[in-house]
């Protein structure tokens, strides 16, 4: 199912078709059921770390302290003087 994975992925990447995403899904979701978790489980799973740790919504992703093209980024020091 791994190797499934990779190639639904590969196959959304490549034609970027919803149609790809929604075998992505189900692939995703054979795997959570191979460990003992259901779609309701894993959406709980899901929402905690959106609680915790935020979503992609709003599509940033942390990479470390580099921005995108290698600039290092100055993260959250500030002084009030």
């Amino acid at each position: 199912m791994r190797d499934k994975l990779v190639e639904e992925v590969d196959e959304f990447l490549d034609s970027e078709d919803p149609h790809e995403l929604a075998d992505v899904l189900e692939v995703l979701l054979a795997l959570a059921s191979d460990l003992g978790v259901d779609r309701d489980q894993l959406e709980k799973l899901r929402m905690a770390k959106v609680s915790e740790r935020g979503g992609f919504s709003r599509r940033i992703v942390w990479s470390g302290n580099t921005l995108a093209d290698g600039q290092v980024a100055h993260v959250g020091l500030t002084s009030n003087a």
